[in-house]
């Protein structure tokens, strides 16, 4: 059962890395019900990355660009 879960969620996430490198950093929608497990942008929502990038200093170095997406992302949704 277990394994039979992890193929149909990488099914489904293969398609969004590929994305994500042809048309830059994308995340999660808000109501998405899968993630993956890899630390990437398109495996979070932008408020879930914007927090690992808060909380985890070695990510927001590692992944500049994503991580100020993502704070402007959740600045815009607040406004």
């Amino acid at each position: 059962m277990g394994y039979l879960r992890c193929v149909m969620a990488l099914a489904m996430v293969v398609p969004l890395a590929s994305q994500a490198r042809a048309d830059g950093i994308r995340f999660l929608p808000d109501d998405a019900q899968i993630a993956c497990r890899a630390i990437l942008p398109q495996c979070f929502t932008q408020a879930g990355w914007h927090r690992l990038c808060q909380n985890d200093p070695a990510m927001a170095k590692a992944h500049q660009v994503a991580c100020r997406q993502a704070a402007a992302g959740v600045k815009d949704a607040v406004d």
